[in-house]
C-alpha cells in the first residue's frame, strides 16, 4: 500500500492575521505626540516614503477623496491656526492642542530637547504636512509602518507597496477614535461637562452593549468623509421631529432616535 503525505497549507492573510499586528496597542499607537517615523526603508520609493497624502492618494483615490471632503482635512484651518497664535498660549498648551489638530511629529511646532527635556523649537516640522491636519498617517502610519483593519478581499498584488499593511482586527473600535474624542475626567469643562465626552456617552448607550462602533455610522463602507452634525442628511437620519401647532404657538419636539452619542 502506497502512503502519501499530504501538506495542507493556511495562509495567515486569509486568517485576518500579519506579522506586527498580534502586538498591536492602542496605548502605543496614540502615544503623544506621535514619534517621528525616521527614515524609511532603503527600498521605498519617493511616494512610499511620503507622508502626504496626496501621495497616498495615487493609490487610494476614494480614501483620499473622502478625506478631502471632511472635517478632518480641516482640523489645522484658519480658527484653531489664528488661536495657537495666541500671545498668551505657553508652548504646552499648543502641543496639546496639536495632541489632535496636527499630531504628527512631524507636525509639532514644538517638540523637547534631548539636552534639556523642555519644549523647544521643532527642526522636523514640515510645515506643508501640518496644514493637512488629520491626515492618512496620523491614524495609519507608525515608524514608516502601514496599519489598518481586516481586508475586505485578498491583495492580488504579489509585491505591494510600502510592504503592504499590518491587518489589525480591531482598527474598527471606537477605541481608534477615543484619543481626540473624549477628554479626560480632569480636562476642561463647561458648565461642570466635559468640552468632548463623545466617546464616553458612547459607552454609556445601548449601541456600545449592541456593539455598534463609530465607524458603523461615520464610515459607512470604510468611507473617509467622516459624515456627522455638519452633513444635513446625516443629522435628519438621527433625530425624530414633531411639530404641533396651537394657535398662533407651534411646539417643535427633536428627539435623539438614532445618535449613539448626546445630541
Amino acid at each position: 500500500m502506497k502512503k502519501f503525505l499530504v501538506i495542507t497549507f493556511i495562509s495567515v492573510a486569509a486568517l485576518g492575521y500579519s506579522p506586527g499586528a498580534a502586538g498591536f496597542s492602542f496605548d502605543s499607537h496614540w502615544k503623544m505626540p506621535i514619534p517621528l517615523q525616521g527614515e524609511a526603508p532603503a527600498n521605498f520609493g519617493d511616494l512610499e516614503s511620503s507622508l502626504d497624502p496626496e501621495s497616498c492618494g495615487e493609490c487610494h483615490d476614494a480614501q483620499f477623496s473622502g478625506w478631502e471632503k471632511s472635517r478632518h482635512s480641516l482640523s489645522m484651518g484658519p480658527g484653531i491656526v489664528g488661536q495657537l497664535g495666541e500671545p498668551w498660549l505657553d508652548k504646552e498648551t499648543i502641543e496639546m492642542c496639536l495632541d489632535c489638530h496636527a499630531p504628527l511629529g512631524e507636525q509639532r511646532i514644538f517638540a523637547k530637547s534631548a539636552k534639556s527635556g523642555k519644549l523647544a523649537k521643532n527642526s522636523f516640522l514640515d510645515n506643508e504636512l501640518q496644514k493637512k491636519g488629520v491626515m492618512c498617517a496620523v491614524c495609519h502610519v507608525r515608524k514608516n509602518v502601514r496599519y489598518g483593519p481586516l481586508a475586505l478581499k485578498p491583495s492580488q498584488i504579489e509585491d505591494p507597496p510600502h510592504g503592504g499593511f499590518v491587518e489589525v482586527k480591531s482598527f474598527k473600535s471606537a477605541k481608534l477614535c477615543r484619543p481626540c474624542h473624549q477628554f479626560e475626567p480632569w480636562g476642561r469643562k463647561i458648565n461642570g461637562k466635559l468640552l468632548e465626552d463623545t466617546f464616553g456617552q458612547w459607552q454609556k448607550s445601548l449601541y456600545a452593549q449592541k456593539g455598534v462602533q463609530c465607524a458603523d455610522c461615520h464610515m459607512k463602507k470604510r468611507a473617509h468623509e467622516w459624515k456627522g452634525i455638519h452633513d444635513k442628511k446625516m443629522v435628519l437620519s438621527g433625530v425624530d421631529i414633531v411639530a404641533k401647532r396651537k394657535g398662533d404657538h407651534v411646539t417643535v419636539t427633536i428627539k435623539n432616535s438614532g445618535v449613539g452619542h448626546f445630541f
